[in-house]
């Protein structure tokens, strides 16, 4: 598997962007983002194997390094290897749920992928739990057929591919209802954006 080696570039250190992103400076980590962002979802997807569901993963490992960049220790671990770890780690997480949801089908009273890791801050869990509200919300407001699609994606865990099967519409229609849905949550939350 390919490393992640953007701290070895001219115009940015790595460590460094990790390091102010940890100290709150948004531009850092929007610099960093923007450096890595493509190699990242290049692991995620070669462990996944579906650029939707990767998408999506990908974004999770970011959010996970904006929480935790101020408990990155570059003595333990390079930026590149700890990027690495997150991307790995919540890759196999979504695998693992994806099986635990075909074992268990619906018999679980909720989605193990919407747990808040045991490492989160009570700060980082406050954060979630309102963006979580806010986003409940926002689904309940969205038209009966997005708000379908993404409670089968999301809360379910199910894969683009299961939920075309189980609506019976063709891919790429369910990839684009999901894509359309997901704008109009963003724009629900954020309407700046």
């Amino acid at each position: 598997m390919s490393s992640i080696h953007a701290d070895r570039g001219p115009d940015a250190n790595l460590t460094d962007l990790i390091r102010r992103s940890g100290l709150g400076d948004e531009y850092a980590f929007t610099r960093f983002f923007e450096l890595v962002f493509p190699i990242v979802f290049a692991v995620v997807l070669r462990i996944l194997r579906d650029p939707s569901e990767a998408e999506d993963v990908t974004l999770e490992v970011f959010v996970q390094t904006w929480d935790q960049a101020g408990r990155f220790d570059r003595s333990r671990a390079s930026g590149s290897t700890w990027l690495q770890m997150i991307a790995r780690s919540r890759a196999t997480d979504r695998i693992r749920a994806r099986h635990r949801q075909r074992r268990f089908g619906d018999s679980l009273p909720f989605n193990p992928v919407d747990l808040p890791a045991s490492s989160d801050t009570p700060e980082a869990a406050y954060r979630r739990s309102e963006l979580e509200m806010v986003l409940r919300a926002a689904i309940r407001r969205l038209p009966q057929d997005q708000r379908q699609l993404i409670e089968l994606a999301y809360f379910e865990g199910r894969s683009r591919t299961e939920i075309a099967r189980v609506l019976k519409q063709p891919l790429g229609t369910v990839k684009t209802r999901i894509r359309r849905a997901k704008a109009n949550l963003r724009a629900a939350v954020d309407p700046e954006r």
